[in-house]
């Protein structure tokens, strides 16, 4: 189960939101976020089918070495069913999901790979593999609707998350400042003369290229200050890099405001919901000795 990672660079953070929403409605073809399976409600006892526990058990089994069941590993999947659930509940509360079921879930997930069956043969162009194991579209799902309700909180909340929001970003404001580096990178001859001299400008508008394209020259640029020279090897032929200047201009939080906020959001807010929402979660299982569904 995928998380929501601690602050990662600004530009870097946004991008991969924007794909990996865009990926997964691809994927569940889902309407406005909106989830409509069997009742999620805010009670905070909640009985689950022997199957769907062992759904979940089989989920933490499956990262364990040891993969014998034990009352340890029970307890990992009853802390995952909470976990889930909780994400549930806040997803509910926020008008991401109004419904959930298993059994809903395990007919979404059978749709869905008749559904790419289908594609294949009409030989259209799908994401992801032709049949989808349960256990990814469960994911899937979950990463979606937890973005999603990420999203409507830091818009619903945007105003009474302000205060929090403005401290937070004082803690990681370095993640949102636009740096520009000028550098030289000099071809040098086999007798060491410099031979060809490229000049370069990279700022956050540029630099995924890089961290594709020339991810070792990247990191290289990093460690260097304004005046530094380096040795560096571009297509298996010498060079020197040369850094020229280094421009940081720190944004201020009213220029980011809405960012930041979805950063706070992300990084703290929901966690703390979600923990909240949690604790106070009761998961009862008819059969308190399951065995694996595998």
């Amino acid at each position: 189960m995928k998380f929501p990672a601690y602050s990662k660079p600004f530009i870097l953070w946004s991008s991969v939101f924007v794909l990996l929403i865009t990926v997964i409605t691809a994927l569940l073809l889902l309407s406005k976020n909106v989830i409509r399976i069997e009742a999620v409600t805010e009670t905070n006892r909640i009985t689950i089918s022997d199957e769907e526990f062992n759904f979940y058990l089989d989920i933490v089994r499956s990262g364990e070495l040891n993969r014998e069941l034990t009352p340890e590993l029970k307890e990992k999947a009853m802390d995952y069913a909470k976990t889930v659930y909780a994400k549930l509940q806040l997803a509910g509360r926020y008008g991401v999901v109004d419904t959930y079921s298993f059994e809903k879930l395990k007919q979404g997930h059978r749709e869905e790979n008749e559904k790419r069956k289908k594609m294949k043969e009409e030989g259209q162009v799908f994401y992801g593999p032709e049949h989808l194991e349960l256990g990814d579209y469960f994911e899937y799902f979950i990463d979606e609707m937890t973005m999603a309700t990420i999203s409507a909180m830091a818009e619903k909340e945007s105003k009474p998350l302000v205060k929090e929001s403005r401290a937070y970003y004082d803690e990681i404001k370095d993640l949102f400042s636009d740096e520009t580096i000028l550098f030289d990178l000099i071809k040098q001859s086999e007798n060491g003369a410099s031979d060809e001299i490229e000049h370069f400008e990279l700022n956050n508008n540029n630099r995924r290229i890089f961290e594709n394209t020339e991810p070792e020259l990247l990191s290289l640029l990093d460690s260097l200050q304004a005046g530094d020279e380096a040795p560096y090897t571009r297509n298996n032929e010498p060079y020197i890099v040369a850094m020229k200047s280094r421009t940081k201009l720190d944004l201020a939080f009213d220029e980011n405001k809405e960012q930041a906020i979805k950063m706070y959001v992300n990084d703290v807010h929901y966690v703390n919901e979600m923990n909240r929402a949690k604790d106070a979660l009761e998961i009862r299982v008819p059969d308190q000795t399951p065995e694996s569904s595998a």
